[in-house]
């Protein structure tokens, strides 16, 4: 090991191996500076007046653009907050659904939120149908089967004939 890595591998405190680093970074610093030299507070200033003077006068981009950068964006919300019940049956999931799509709706909820909390609920449904439908299969397949005693095979019955 190097004196300028540890036991990992990794590097110390210190150490003097220059790396070039991220080109990105470098670039975007670059960019930063340059829009810095050429923006003044004064524009800076002028810009966010006219900003605010569309918001002002009903411009919809511009009203989420100023409150955006003001207050922030607004949380998203979660199923707890929808009002979503566990999904413990086919009607469990047919509620959720239904609030899901009520939230929407109401604009509580984004689109784009509500669509993952429905496709949530869609394969919670599914896992109910394939565990329904195994359990039917089951008791169908055990229903009444005759066995061969000797072999301790299943004898199946096609047409009242029995085949091995």
């Amino acid at each position: 090991m190097s004196g300028d890595r540890d036991k990992s591998g990794k590097f110390t405190p210190g150490h003097k191996i220059k790396s070039p680093g991220n080109p990105q970074v470098r670039r975007l610093a670059e960019h930063r500076a340059a829009i810095g030299k050429a923006i003044t507070g004064e524009d800076l200033i002028a810009a966010l007046k006219k900003l605010k003077a569309l918001a002002l006068s009903g411009d919809v981009l511009a009203i989420k653009t100023l409150l955006g950068y003001c207050i922030g964006r607004p949380a998203e919300a979660s199923g707890a907050a929808v009002g979503l019940v566990p999904a413990n049956s086919f009607e469990d999931c047919r509620k959720n659904a239904q609030t899901v799509q009520a939230a929407i709706a109401a604009g509580t909820v984004s689109v784009g939120q509500g669509s993952l909390l429905i496709a949530a609920v869609r394969e919670a449904r599914e896992t109910f149908r394939d565990e329904n439908l195994d359990a039917r299969l089951s008791a169908l397949e055990m229903r009444d089967v005759p066995h061969d005693e000797r072999s301790g095979t299943s004898i199946k019955v096609v047409h009242d004939r029995p085949v091995l």
